[in-house]
Parts: structure tokens; C-alpha cells; sequence
């Protein structure tokens, strides 16, 4: 099923964002490769490690994929200033590893969407709002981490995520994808 029957929507121009926050949740831990939590605190306490800052600090940056009926399906947590989101450095596992590529690929990204509604261009159309806001400002690029081995990178790749940088982190290995948008031209 293709994306055709919805639009994308930033947090903040929403009236009420209960629903789309709601829907976040869910799609997070539908999404993540964490499932089992000794209690529901913990639970949460994972969730907004992840998302808070974004949903706090970069609201202009968080978009979500509604659906015409208005439920939400995918969103996208964005920071146009990767090396200003100082929070994150202490929230967020290898955050730091690819510091010195910040000032070249100065935005980063989260995409998810629900499992039913993969595949259908939902998550492209997020990134590209993310990325031609991005282009629109001016910044040199935008990144992303994830697994060398993941499943997402090929989609990534399709997206135009073509610097490739793997690093050590923890007893694995993260990759780095960026894209320039300076070379990049608007059609």
C-alpha cells in the first residue's frame, strides 16, 4: 500500500498532539528490539529516553505520517544540531562516536513506522520532509546511525544515504549513513 492516502503533519502544528503521542508510543515499542522490562516504569523510562528530546527540545522536527481517517502510522524524531543536543550525549548509547562527522552531516533522524504499514513509502515520505526542511535551512547534511547488518540500511541507501562509516561501540559495530544536501539540487 503506498503512502497516497495521508499526509505528514509536524508535532508542533498540531492542536492536540495527545493522539499522535499516543500513536508514537506505540509505534516505538512496536519498532524496537527491546520487549522485556522488569516494570512498567521501566517501560516508559526507555520510551523517553529515546524520544523526550525531540518531542521536548525539537518539536519543529518531529513529524508524523497521518492517515486520512487521522490515525497516525509512522513518524520521524529529528535534531537539526546534532552537536548542540548536548542532552543526548548522556541519553543515548554511542551518541558521541561519530561526533566529528557532525559539523558536515549537521541534522539526525529516527524513523518508524507500524509493522502493517512498512514498505508502502510512509517512512520515505517522512525522511524527505525531514531532509528538504533541512535543505530549505541551509545545513551541509543529515545523518543517521544504525547496524551494519540491519535490514534498514538498503532502505537508507535508496534515500540517498550514501557515506558509509562503520566504528566500534560496545562490543559491535554502528554505522553512520549521510547525505549531503549541498551538492543536492531541488527540481
Amino acid at each position: 500500500m503506498m503512502a497516497g492516502g495521508g499526509a505528514p503533519v509536524r508535532l508542533s502544528d498540531l492542536a492536540d498532539t495527545a493522539p499522535a503521542l499516543a500513536a508514537l508510543q506505540e509505534i516505538f515499542f512496536e519498532s524496537s528490539s527491546r520487549t522485556v522490562f522488569s516494570s512498567a516504569s521501566e517501560r516508559q523510562d526507555f520510551c523517553r529516553r529515546w524520544t523526550s528530546f525531540y518531542l521536548e527540545c525539537c518539536p519543529d522536527d518531529v513529524w508524523f505520517w497521518r492517515e486520512s481517517g487521522g490515525s497516525v502510522v509512522g513518524y520521524l524524531t529529528g535534531c537539526r544540531e546534532s552537536a548542540g543536543a548536548r542532552r543526548l550525549y548522556a541519553d543515548v548509547p554511542g551518541y558521541a562516536v561519530f561526533e566529528s562527522c557532525f559539523a558536515d552531516f549537521p541534522a539526525h533522524f529516527h524513523v518508524n513506522c507500524r509493522a502493517d504499514r512498512r514498505g508502502g513509502g510512509i517512512g520515505a515520505r517522512l525522511v524527505e520532509c525531514f531532509v528538504e526542511n533541512c535543505r530549505r535551512l541551509g545545513l551541509a547534511g543529515v545523518h543517521l546511525v544504525t547496524a551494519p547488518e540491519a535490514r534498514n540500511v538498503g532502505f537508507y541507501q535508496r534515500l540517498g544515504f550514501t557515506v558509509r562509516l562503520p566504528r566500534p561501540f560496545g562490543g559491535r559495530s554502528l554505522l553512520f549513513m549521510g547525505r549531503c544536501l549541498l551538492a543536492e539540487t531541488r527540481e
